[in-house]
């Protein structure tokens, strides 16, 4: 008879990651320092417009569970976005100061002016900085989640599929990485996704 709790036990042995709750503050830290790597091909994909950006960003001040973060590890210890990039670019384009803006060239390293906002009406038409300091002082000790797969390439990228899409789609031959052991393929793999977090 097969032991169906022992093969349960055995294959979550296999499943390594790590979740993290840190700050907004604490990931603008980390872009900055080179500590999390949004990777070139990311760059290009950052795509949400202004009134989506600032969707999340009211989202969060009002305290409305967001998605969390998913990455990697690299054999070099920093961390790698494997889902998260347009909701990590947004908080870098808000509270973000120039140099961790310019590091992602986050939509050309300007500062997000809220526009579109519903709930938070008054905050329509403002920057970061031009809030008052007690309300910025609320924005940066925010919460986010962070779940960190362990270092290897393709348990990762499959569980992104599995995360993003339910199932893996297409051909799974990005899962190689590069010479320097990054995650490769990730932008093959947000585009081997069908359905799409709301952030």
């Amino acid at each position: 008879m097969i032991d169906l709790n022992s093969e349960l036990m055995e294959q979550k042995m296999k499943v390594d990651f790590n979740t993290y709750d840190l700050s907004v503050k604490e990931l603008l830290s980390m872009v900055n320092d080179g500590l999390i790597n949004i990777a070139p091909e990311y760059q290009r994909q950052f795509r949400w417009d202004v009134e989506r950006q600032s969707s999340l960003v009211e989202s969060l001040f009002l305290g409305i569970p967001v998605p969390s973060l998913f990455m990697a590890t690299n054999v070099d210890g920093t961390w790698e976005v494997i889902d998260g990039v347009q909701r990590l670019s947004t908080m870098i384009c808000f509270a973000g100061d120039d140099n961790v803006r310019e590091k992602v060239n986050a939509k050309k390293a300007e500062p997000l002016k809220l526009k579109g906002l519903s709930k938070l009406a008054n905050f329509n038409d403002k920057r970061f900085a031009d809030l008052p300091v007690g309300v910025q002082n609320k924005f940066k000790p925010l919460i986010i989640l962070i779940l960190k797969l362990r270092h290897d390439k393709r348990f990762a990228e499959r569980s992104a599929l599995r995360y993003m899409n339910g199932r893996p789609t297409g051909s799974l031959s990005f899962l190689g990485g590069d010479k320097n052991g990054t995650v490769g393929g990730i932008a093959s793999v947000q585009r081997g996704c069908r359905r799409q977090l709301i952030f």
